[in-house]
């Protein structure tokens, strides 16, 4: 039995439940009787119900728009300027975090640069998504999930492959091959 679980919760919890997941040699006994999927005890903690202070939802614009080699980019067709442009390296097209960022709706004090790990970390009030430069995977809710491309910095900003930053965000993502352009909703 589990009793007087104390919890800390800082700013990076998102609003929603805090759950916790048992699973591996505490429920061994059960592993020859069931899957492994099914080898696995969640139960919710407790619930989130206020964003940290300051902290706001993510408001969805209904279409972001960049386009590769271009310093400009669209949000519901208003123009607006970065000092970095996306790229195509190896087959994934990259854009900057922070413009990105901006474009969903989120503010500075939303987007975390961690200097000494070289970690960018975005709390969205519903999720929390944290980047590392030079590493093949990102932090998603607190589960780490693999990428094919790893974020680089360049020009003083971190470009990360587009799609893995939208979809952690949330959003829905495309390409349009003959505009080189990321569309995002």
């Amino acid at each position: 039995m589990v009793e007087n679980i104390l919890l800390t919760v800082d700013r990076t919890a998102p609003e929603g439940d805090i759950t916790l997941e048992i699973s591996g040699s505490a429920l061994a006994e059960t592993e020859a009787l069931f899957p492994s999927s099914l080898n696995k005890l969640t139960c919710v903690l407790a619930r989130c119900v206020t964003p940290a202070p300051g902290e706001e939802k993510v408001k969805r614009e209904k279409e972001i728009v960049f386009t590769v080699g271009a310093t400009k980019y669209f949000v519901n067709g208003e123009e607006r300027e970065m000092d970095v442009a996306p790229y195509v390296k190896e087959g994934r097209t990259y854009a900057p975090v922070r413009y990105l960022a901006y474009a969903a709706g989120l503010t500075n004090d939303q987007i975390h640069w961690d200097n000494e790990n070289f970690a960018v970390t975005l709390f969205t009030g519903e999720r929390v998504v944290q980047f590392k430069v030079g590493q093949k995977a990102y932090v998603l809710q607190g589960i780490t999930l693999s990428m094919d491309a790893a974020p680089e910095i360049v020009n003083g900003r971190v470009m990360v492959p587009y799609r893995y930053l939208a979809q952690a965000m949330g959003f829905q993502v495309s390409w349009d091959p003959a505009k080189q352009a990321i569309i995002i909703q």
